[in-house]
């Protein structure tokens, strides 16, 4: 079950990554929204409003891990 969830927790940051700070890492804009979308409401949502929040609306995308583990997912 733990891998499930490391898994789960690897396709989520990697499609984050990818929509929204794969563009520009650097961008003063991203990490403001990372911090106003993620860190500011703490634990008060639950992690899946969260990604979609930080996704623009969509549920996560498995595809995004699979350049990472070379094969299709």
């Amino acid at each position: 079950m733990l891998t499930v969830v490391f898994v789960s927790a690897e396709v989520n940051a990697t499609d984050i990554f990818n929509h929204v700070f794969a563009p520009d890492s650097r961008s003063r804009q991203a990490w403001t929204r990372f911090r106003r979308i993620i860190l500011e409401p703490g634990g008060s949502k639950s992690d899946l409003d969260i990604v979609k929040s930080m996704l623009g609306g969509r549920l996560p995308n498995t595809q995004a891990l699979s350049p990472s583990i070379g094969k299709p997912v």
